[in-house]
């Protein structure tokens, strides 16, 4: 489909890759073997909140001599200050007494059920919990972690934005049984089939980008 005039248009190759998400595979190309199918089919992905907070200085927290921060048991276990983007020449100002972001995340879990079941769960949680409920987790967490320190939630956050993924990060956490080997499903499903190949982060299975440039690659 093209913007320009409105028209869509089929295209033939001699090839193709696949690196599109892998669980939405099985649906473009429905011809394959079942087993890869199956293989597809069990692509399973936790919910993940990202969330990035305009602080107007981020004094406390370079007095501590921290710029990544781990919280086991917190709301968000894992934030860091935003590292400074340089564009050609442009270098902005990076200095704890002027704004910046801190970005935070949270991947939700349902320890003890299966993945179907934290699937359901974790996208129920995010998608039925409203932004007021989300800024208060966040300045109290943050309160909490540098309020001795001079941090103060009311003054010295500007902004927040929560972006929510409900398909955000993959996990394969197959069954297994004494001896056995975890299951892995991107095994499956990443095979060529015909002319068609799968790359992807998923066939790497993985979420982060340079597995996605490995699975091209590969």
């Amino acid at each position: 489909y093209t913007q320009s005039d409105g028209r869509v248009y089929r295209v033939r190759s001699r090839s193709a890759v696949m690196a599109g998400w892998g669980m939405v595979a099985k649906h473009i190309v429905p011809e394959l073997p079942a087993e890869q199918l199956g293989a597809l089919d069990k692509y399973r992905y936790c919910s993940a909140v990202y969330i990035n907070v305009l602080l107007k200085h981020w004094r406390p927290i370079a007095d501590l001599g921290l710029h990544e921060m781990y919280l086991p048991g917190g709301y968000c276990t894992w934030m860091h200050i935003a590292d400074p983007l340089h564009v050609g020449a442009y270098r902005p100002e990076y200095h704890p007494d002027k704004p910046t972001l801190l970005s935070m995340y949270k991947y939700i879990y349902k320890p003890g059920l299966d993945p179907d079941g934290q699937m359901i769960l974790g996208r129920m949680e995010m998608e039925s919990k409203p932004f007021e409920e989300y800024e208060r987790e966040i300045r109290s967490e943050l309160q909490h972690m540098f309020g001795s320190h001079g941090f103060n939630a009311a003054e010295d956050i500007l902004a927040i934005t929560v972006n929510r993924w409900g398909h955000g990060y993959n996990f394969f956490k197959g069954p297994k049984s004494a001896g056995e080997a975890e299951e892995k499903p991107y095994v499956h499903g990443r095979e060529k089939f015909g002319r068609i190949s799968f790359a992807g982060a998923d066939a790497g299975g993985s979420p982060w980008t340079q597995l996605a440039l490995q699975q091209g690659r590969r």
